[in-house]
Parts: structure tokens; C-alpha cells; sequence
């Protein structure tokens, strides 16, 4: 990623923060899933002093269209925000298709979110504040 569009524009030419900077570094040097597109793209402007984004697509297609894609963003604000519990917040997004049957299941909005909780327990990625929506 590079520092131009790590952070927002009234942080452009500043230091990177170092526990943002490390962040972004670990990015850099995760393994990258076979059969998925990642793209640095310009991170939100003004939900923390310093952000990055990324986006993600399959490259298994239906119709010219991605069977799933998504966005990563990393928010950083140094002197925290009581909301997020600590200075950094990961904001997901991920769409994928599904058969109908699956996707009219009502218990798949709380099966998401087991599978969210226990993949990050899985890795040993620790989490707090874990909100969100399944539609």
C-alpha cells in the first residue's frame, strides 16, 4: 500500500502512525488466496485520521458478474474512539451469491456470525466490539 492513499488528505506528507504503519505492512505480507483479486482503492475519508482499503473479487465469474467481492478497511485513530473499544476498527463487507434456498434460511444471519467468530479464533485474531448485519 503506499502512504498516499493510507491515510486521509489532511494527513497527507505526516508520519504514518507506527502500530498503523504495522498494520499495513501485515497486509502487505498475507498470503493471498488463489482465484481472488485484491486492489488497494482510496479508503473513507472521515471515519478515523488514518484509514486503507482494499477490495476483493473472485475470479470465478456467473454471467460476467463475481461469485464474491468485498471490501477491507483498516481505521486507525491514535487517541481512540470509545465506539470502537481501542484506536483501530476493521470494517468488512462481503457479498457472495447463494442458492435461494440458503439465502431465505432464517438462521443464516447467526450461522454467518459463528462462522465469522470462530474463523477469527481459529487464526488467534482477537476481537472486540464485534457488530454487524447478515442480509
Amino acid at each position: 500500500m503506499t502512504d498516499s492513499r493510507a491515510h486521509t488528505p489532511d494527513q497527507a506528507g505526516t508520519d504514518l502512525p507506527e502500530r498503523f504503519e504495522e498494520a499495513l505492512l501485515s497486509l502487505r505480507a498475507a498470503a493471498r488466496p488463489r482465484g481472488l483479486v485484491l486492489d488497494e482503492v482510496p479508503a473513507p475519508r472521515r471515519l478515523a485520521p488514518f484509514a486503507a482499503a482494499l477490495t476483493a473479487e473472485t475470479t470465478e465469474t456467473q454471467a460476467g458478474t463475481p461469485l464474491a467481492s468485498g471490501r477491507f478497511v483498516v481505521l486507525h485513530d491514535p487517541g481512540g474512539q470509545a465506539a470502537w473499544d481501542g484506536d483501530f476498527r476493521l470494517v468488512v463487507m462481503a457479498r457472495a451469491r447463494v442458492d435461494a434456498e440458503v439465502g431465505t434460511d432464517p438462521v443464516l444471519g447467526a450461522a454467518a456470525w459463528s462462522w465469522l467468530a470462530e474463523a477469527l479464533d481459529h487464526q488467534g485474531a482477537g476481537h472486540r466490539a464485534l457488530v454487524g448485519t447478515v442480509t
